[in-house]
């Protein structure tokens, strides 16, 4: 009785021959029986009679594809990514129960008609194929849900691309786009959509509109403003626009009750608007890398905030009503924090990095941050620690280099679980540093 073995399969051309219908494979079977893994199985030409439903020849240098692909009915995933082709045969059609499809890193410069016909087909990356034009077939794909048409360095999108009504992810990013293509506005389940690394200026209106819209990717363009248009979305989970020219953000920020990321980081923000603290959702703010100078309390006001990137801007201090914050940490390096708020001791943060900021003594409700595992001081300008430093019990990793410290607190000894302490380029004497080993005799200790 003929055997049909049900396999995820990889596919190694090991001959092929241009123009020949036949094509020898090696298959790497898994799931089946220990006497029939020790034989290497050789595809029968009757391709057709297996049921293969992975198929992989990433990176194989093909410049076309052989004609027995087209009767493997039964597939599933086709991956033909990182070779030469230059254009797939009509024959496509066939693959009626496709799900996969990944073409990118080729040199097609249009796909068969009869792409279209691809009913089953889910996902499909497109991606550096320089120039591709889609056909008007293209809009037949009806269950569509994923496509990545990045690097292909145009925005002509066909008529029929409205027709793709299940697409729920589109990336466009590094197109050299100056507008977005306003067909997208008629994608009306679409979810997610990345537009980084063009040369955008401005967000169109319309995208604030759409109904189903809950990730957006705007990073490495040029766009001044974050528009007030932007924040009519009543979905947008994720907003994405670091490395542009913001210098402004709309007051009505604070009307995007579902947004839980938000990225601002490398831009030219001087300050924020008071309405942020209105994101009630959000989880995740990353403002480094601006000129911010000061922030408003409202910040502090985030209920769900939990992780809080502040690096590389000109701040001078923190708002009295940090402690208000739930975040589990927080990153101020290279900024110009001369001073701490005695609030600080009340926050729950295990990790603070205030390094490269101009510290010159730190509050002593510091000590009763007890659930602090690590505190980076290094490049500030700090004279001595508090004696409350001891009280910080779960301490694991403390830097303190290149400030200007001649000895350390008395409590020192009771940080019973530091493992690490970096106080290399301070002014400690040789017998500040003896009393500060025997106080650590577990603590690997740099001067």
């Amino acid at each position: 009785m003929k055997k049909i073995i049900i396999l995820t399969v990889l596919l190694l051309f090991q001959a092929f021959i241009t123009n020949a219908q036949k094509v020898e494979t090696v298959v790497e079977v898994s799931g089946i029986s220990e006497s029939v893994k020790k034989e290497k199985v050789v595809l029968p030409s009757e391709l057709e009679d297996l049921t293969i439903e992975t198929l992989k020849l990433s990176y194989r240098h093909l410049n076309s594809l052989p004609d027995g692909i087209w009767e493997l009915k039964k597939l599933k995933k086709l991956d033909v990514s990182l070779n030469n082709l230059t254009e797939i045969s009509e024959s496509i059609k066939n693959l009626q129960q496709l799900e996969f499809l990944d073409l990118r890193h080729n040199t097609l410069k249009t796909l068969p008609k009869s792409i279209g016909d691809l009913s089953a087909l889910k996902e499909l990356n497109l991606n550096l194929n320089r120039g591709i034009v889609l056909p008007e077939a293209f809009g037949n794909l009806s269950n569509l849900e994923k496509l990545d048409l990045g690097r292909i360095f145009h925005n002509k999108l066909p008529a029929s691309f409205v027709k793709l009504q299940h697409l729920k992810s589109l990336d466009l990013s590094e197109n050299k786009l100056t507008s977005i293509p306003a067909t997208i506005k008629s994608l009306h389940s679409l979810e997610e959509l990345f537009l980084g690394y063009n040369n955008l200026k401005t967000v169109p209106y319309w995208l604030g509109e759409m109904k189903s819209i809950k990730k957006v990717n705007l990073w490495n363009n040029l766009i001044e403003e974050l528009p007030a248009s932007l924040c009519n979305s009543k979905t947008l989970e994720k907003l994405h626009i670091p490395n542009n020219k913001i210098k402004k953000i709309a007051n009505s920020i604070g009307k995007l009750s579902t947004l839980k990321e938000l990225n601002l980081s490398g831009n030219e923000l001087i300050t924020v608007p008071l309405s942020m603290g209105n994101l009630i959702a959000l989880e995740k703010l990353d403002l480094g890398h601006n000129k911010l100078t000061s922030l408003p309390d409202t910040i502090c006001k985030i209920p769900n905030l939990v992780d809080l990137n502040l690096r590389r801007n000109k701040l001078t201090a923190l708002p009295e009503a940090i402690d208000q914050l739930k975040l589990e940490g927080i990153d101020l390096d290279n900024n110009l924090i001369k001073s701490l708020p005695e609030s600080i001791g009340n926050v729950k943060w295990k990790e603070i990095d205030l390094k490269n900021n101009l510290l010159e003594h730190l509050p002593n409700s510091i000590g009763n941050i007890t659930v602090l595992t690590a505190i980076s001081l290094s490049n500030n300008k700090l004279v001595e620690l508090p004696e409350s430093f001891g009280k910080l019990s779960n301490l694991k990793y403390l830097d303190l280099e290149s400030n200007q410290l001649t000895k350390m607190p008395e409590s020192i000894g009771n940080l019973k679980k530091l493992i690490r302490l970096n106080l290399k380029n301070n002014n400690f004497s040789g017998e500040e540093q003896l009393r500060i080993k025997e106080a650590l005799p577990n603590c690997k200790i740099n001067f």
